[in-house]
């Protein structure tokens, strides 16, 4: 991360200003307004410092990626960079009947981030297994998204109730 070489104050009648000059141009001022009192920071637009690139989400997975009827946890982990910070890294888990819901993930390590998400038991007498979709989310510090690959998290299916004794002979 860059940072600038120049503080300027100035007072006037209106108040004190600060702005920040150097490396990247004019950042803006402490109000948090930039160039034509615009917010973001250097009056392009973008977020923070004119930053337009989301963050990088690599290394995604889940374990275990099948569950019992009875349904589970299951960990959630991926790698998740961004020269600006990573602000936030989320799951968003839909259901087969389409229901979303998010479930944060936490920094772990380095660039890693995890975070468990409890998959609901199979109770459908249909005999069919239940698919969940987890697609993980992160956003920086300027306010950029990005997703991953989906990953699919299959509730099994109840199994037949075990046969009966076997006949006496």
């Amino acid at each position: 991360m860059r940072y600038c070489l120049l503080l300027l104050v100035l007072a006037s009648s209106l108040g004190l200003t600060i702005l920040l000059a150097g490396c990247s141009g004019w950042l803006g001022s402490v109000d948090g307004t930039g160039l034509g009192g615009a917010p973001g920071g250097d009056g392009q637009g973008g977020g923070v410092s004119g930053d337009r690139e989301p963050p990088a989400i690599s290394n995604v997975a889940a374990s275990p990626v099948s569950v019992r009827f009875t349904g589970g946890t299951v960990a959630l982990s991926a790698e998740v960079t961004d020269a600006g910070g990573v602000a936030a890294v989320w799951a968003d888990v839909t259901a087969p009947d389409g229901a979303s819901t998010s479930q944060p993930m936490s920094p772990a390590f380095g660039a890693a981030y995890a975070g468990e998400w409890t998959a609901p038991p199979n109770t459908g007498e249909s005999g069919a297994p239940l698919t969940f979709t987890l697609l993980v989310r992160a956003r920086d510090q300027a306010g950029n998204t990005s997703a991953a690959e989906a990953v699919t998290i299959t509730v099994q299916a109840p199994g037949l109730p075990p046969a009966g004794p076997p006949p006496l002979q």
